[in-house]
């Protein structure tokens, strides 16, 4: 039976432990933080419910939800360290930008059919009875906010959302985290 340690070889052996489990702790955590970017980018890009509608706290713990998904593809990446602080800040930057350009590009239907109704109240007169929409952000014309809430009903219910989200998540497969550039740059570098 081993003897109990005394004063200061249990305070080393505790501190040894400490240190294993935040290095464990971080390594599965690190993952998780990098998924996220992406996503969040995505959700406020995507403009698909407004902050009036749905509130910016809901709409990070959808895209936080989302992001369960993605972990276990960060998680192979083994790339991903915590040892170098500027590496990762610029990775994370990189992430919420390509998370607001996809969210952008798939959200442009959302702005066709606000045009397309604003348009309508332009060439109908009834432009003059454009009133301040919250769900908008903005002042709308009374076609635009129908076909507007029409679009997001229509992409909502026809599971064009998810078809939207699982690009997101397929882009993780095509630019992974860890890396600065996409694969097809850097196979162009190597020459």
């Amino acid at each position: 039976m081993d003897a109990p340690l005394s004063g200061r070889a249990a305070w080393v052996e505790l501190k040894a432990m400490e240190t294993e489990t935040t290095h464990l702790l971080l390594a599965s955590l690190l993952p998780m933080v990098a998924v996220i970017p992406r996503m969040l980018g995505f959700m406020i890009g995507l403009q698909l419910l407004p902050d009036a509608i749905f509130p910016p706290l809901m709409r990070n713990a959808v895209a936080i939800a989302i992001s369960l998904v993605a972990y276990p593809v960060a998680a192979a990446d083994a790339a991903l360290r915590a040892d170098d602080y500027l590496w990762l800040t610029a990775i994370l930057f990189k992430e919420g930008l390509i998370g607001l350009v996809l969210g952008y590009l798939l959200g442009l239907p959302m702005a066709m059919f606000e045009s397309f109704g604003t348009l309508i109240d332009t060439q109908s007169g009834t432009n003059s009875a454009a009133t301040f929409d919250p769900g908008a952000g903005h002042e709308l014309g009374v076609s635009g906010a129908l076909l507007r809430n029409l679009g997001a009903t229509i992409i909502v219910s026809t599971g064009l959302f998810l078809a939207a989200v699982d690009i997101v998540l397929w882009s993780y497969k095509v630019w992974p985290i860890s890396l600065a550039l996409p694969p097809v740059l850097l196979v162009g570098a190597e020459r």
